[in-house]
């Protein structure tokens, strides 16, 4: 489903892309932002609203924070990048 690919894309580049603001949103904030800016045709509310609950909901630890698992998985720390994997795992559930 290429809605459910665009959507994952989506929420991965949230959380590992950069901003040009002084001021960085955190990885979540950017992550929820991009989800409510996605259009009511091609991702009806149900899908927006399981991706906000999967990116609320999350299981960080033993992480701080999604910034520092997208971090961590950029440098591969393996840890880090099954966080991630399992991170995109609920979002794909979301839309599938």
């Amino acid at each position: 489903m290429n809605t459910g690919r665009s959507l994952i894309a989506l929420a991965v580049l949230a959380l590992g892309g950069a901003t040009a603001c002084n001021s960085t949103p955190s990885a979540d904030r950017v992550a929820l932002d991009m989800i409510d800016a996605l259009s009511d045709s091609s991702t009806p509310e149900p899908v927006k609203a399981c991706m906000r609950k999967v990116v609320e909901d999350f299981n960080r630890e033993p992480f701080a924070d999604l910034d520092e698992i997208s971090k961590k998985a950029d440098d591969q720390v393996v840890e880090a990048e099954a966080a991630m994997a399992d991170f995109r795992a609920l979002l794909r559930g979301c839309v599938i």
